[in-house]
């Protein structure tokens, strides 16, 4: 997928994509307030009342804003000198997360590994080193079906997970220490040093559903060990629910269902955390820790 395959993605999460110009050149008729601002980057959502009805404005500071018009109809505000690697990634990494949190349950910030029977997750926030250990997973011979978005549905029986689209977007020294020479990758956007490598795209990959057997929060990088341990249910709620993606953060009734459906998954999933050393020497190790704890996960664990 390059770039990403921004209009092959939009098609499998049943998305249409416009550009809302005539918004772009009069906001006259908008009542618009501010629902919440990313402490930690420039993405701020803004909700719109707009005569009758009620839309969703996200923004990339001063880069890219994309208009969510309803459940299936988003639409790009044009902004002059924006690359569109940049709109894509945005489009692709944020917009459609949350996008998919209104309807489609929880959707995590996660990577998901799996194997032929059952995946597993690896959960936690930009800069926690997720995509370094999804990559690690992936050159030593396992699927990885995503480092970024994965959407969990829950019912009578297992969880199920899919990626929302196969991902991986590295630093150029996480490609260089875990990949081959001649990987294809390319810039995730303009104000990055992130790349985006190729991944193969299964055929209806938006119908391809794994059973989840565990989850893995990266939790602390310690200098020499490597500890893996059970969190409680309420532990593991709160983790799944401070790494969901969501439209309006504050929203109530949508953080209510997320609690209900965390507290769905961890009643059935063991939630681990694992403190481990950022260090391309000791992956081996780290991945020997997770596979043997994801063997020893059994039904009658949860």
């Amino acid at each position: 997928m390059r770039g990403p395959d921004l209009q092959g993605l939009l098609h499998a999460q049943n998305l249409q994509l416009e550009n809302d110009r005539n918004v772009a050149q009069d906001t006259s008729g908008e009542d618009e307030s501010l629902v919440w601002e990313d402490p930690t980057g420039p993405l701020r959502v803004h909700r719109i009342h707009r005569g009758g009805s009620c839309i969703y404005r996200l923004e990339l500071g001063d880069e890219v804003a994309v208009n969510v018009i309803s459940r299936n109809r988003i639409a790009v505000l044009p902004r002059p000198d924006t690359p569109q690697i940049t709109i894509n990634h945005f489009i692709a990494d944020q917009v459609v997360p949350r996008v998919l949190s209104q309807h489609d349950g929880l959707v995590l910030h996660s990577g998901a590994i799996r194997d032929e029977q059952s995946a597993f997750l690896l959960l936690g926030p930009s800069g926690s080193g997720k995509s370094t250990l999804a990559a690690s997973f992936h050159h030593a011979g396992w699927r990885l079906m995503g480092d970024d978005a994965v959407v969990l549905s829950s019912g009578p029986g297992q969880p199920m997970a899919r990626a929302v689209y196969p991902s991986l977007r590295l630093f150029p020294d996480s490609i260089e220490a875990l990949l081959p020479r001649d990987v294809a990758a390319q810039a995730m956007a303009h104000y990055s040093s992130k790349q985006r490598v190729d991944l193969p795209v299964p055929e209806h990959f938006r119908e391809l559903q794994v059973p989840l057997k565990a989850i893995f929060v990266l939790a602390q990088a310690c200098e020499d060990r490597i500890a893996i341990r059970r969190l409680s249910a309420a532990k593991a709620c709160m983790a799944i629910v401070e790494n969901s993606f969501a439209l309006d953060p504050g929203d109530a009734h949508r953080a209510r269902l997320r609690m209900e459906g965390a507290s769905q998954v961890v009643r059935k999933v063991p939630t681990f955390a694992i403190d481990y050393p950022r260090d391309y020497a000791r992956l081996p190790e780290v991945r020997a820790a997770i596979i043997s704890k994801v063997g020893d996960c059994r039904p009658s664990e949860t």
